[in-house]
This record gives structure tokens, sequence and C-alpha cells, in this order.
């Protein structure tokens, strides 16, 4: 059972920031398309910069969808983390497709039929 105190919210302000960019330029652009504002610098730069703080401040504090119930490991590894045991190897090519009789034949010569209705190229024609 997790307790409320074990449970860490993760955020991502960065990425709501980002995401924030490109919503402010594609509001600034469709602003511009539409007609609904003259094409200005500065009308450019504050609708982006609007959108870089609505994202980041939606990424701070917006709910969140997930909760984790382990602390995030730290960035520098200590070398306590249990060992798996090695997994078995993949089966090498031959062991995968084990050649039988079929691989053993001879290819079948190949049919022109004149398919497409291009008439089959006679013996010793030279396309």
């Amino acid at each position: 059972m997790v307790s409320p105190h074990d449970t860490r919210v993760e955020r991502h302000p960065g990425l709501g920031g980002f995401y924030g960019l490109m919503l402010g330029l594609g509001v600034a652009i469709y602003l511009v398309i539409f007609s609904v504002t003259p094409f200005r610098i500065s009308t450019m730069v504050t609708v982006v910069v609007v959108g870089i703080v609505v994202g980041a401040l939606w990424g701070a504090f917006a709910p969140a969808k997930k909760l984790t119930d382990m602390p995030r490991r730290s960035t520098s590894y200590d070398g306590t983390f249990a060992r798996r045991e090695p997994e078995e190897a993949p089966p090498t090519y031959e062991q995968a497709f084990p050649k039988g009789p079929a691989a053993e034949a001879e290819p079948a010569e190949p049919v022109d039929d004149g398919a497409f209705g291009a008439p089959a190229p006679e013996e010793g024609d030279q396309r």
C-alpha cells in the first residue's frame, strides 16, 4: 500500500514551455493569416511569449497524469542495484532457420509466360 508521503508527482514545466512555444507560434501565424491582427513583430513576440508562459505554468501546476510510488533514482551510480542473471542468447540464424531438403534443392527454372500482354522473348533474343 502506498501512503501519501511515499507518492511523488512528476511535473514538467520545461516540456510545458516547449509546447507553449508551439502554441504561441501557431496562434501568431493564425492571427496573421486570417487577418485578425496586422503583422507586427511586437504582436508576434507578445503572442509567443504568452504561449510560453501559459505552457510553462500548465506544465508546473496542472493536474498530474500519473503518480509514481518510487523515488527518482539519484544521478550518481553507486553500484548497489541488484544484478540480473544473464538472459539466454537469441538463436543464431542457422538455429532459427535450419537447412532442410528445400534449401538443398536446385532452384526451379523461371517461367516466362508473357505476362502483362508482352510477348515472351524468343530464344537468343537480347533486349
